[in-house]
């Protein structure tokens, strides 16, 4: 059950950085850029069809922001996401485990993006 709920608050936060992108500044490009987010998941089954879901039907309404999404499989998760961003190519987004944000948190493999999501107006 736990690990559900994990599962379940991680991809609320996911949820709502998409919906954060939707405020009419970002959703409307003046500059004719398109930004290319990458988005890294562990989701499957009926919890995978639901996110891919939402990734498509935001990169629909969101002609100059497309998120690529990329399934991996839970064992090897987290050593590569750990990695990958201490390479310098982690992912733009991605999911954790609640249990596993401290460890994330100390190692520098998550940043805050508060200032960043008030800019853009993201309550």
């Amino acid at each position: 059950m736990k690990k559900l709920m994990a599962v379940l608050l991680s991809a609320a936060v996911v949820a709502s950085l998409f919906s954060g992108c939707s405020s009419k500044s970002s959703s409307q490009s003046t500059s004719g850029k398109t930004y290319n987010l990458s988005y890294w998941a562990l989701f499957s089954g009926g919890e995978g069809d639901a996110m891919n879901k939402l990734v498509t039907d935001f990169n629909s309404s969101h002609k100059n922001i497309q998120v690529k999404i990329t399934e991996l499989e839970w064992d090897p998760y987290y050593t590569k996401l750990e990695a990958a961003v201490a390479a310098g190519k982690g992912p733009d987004i991605g999911v954790s485990h609640i249990t596993k944000l401290p460890e994330l948190v100390k190692g520098n493999y998550i940043y805050n993006v508060d200032d960043y999501a008030k800019a853009v107006g993201v309550k």
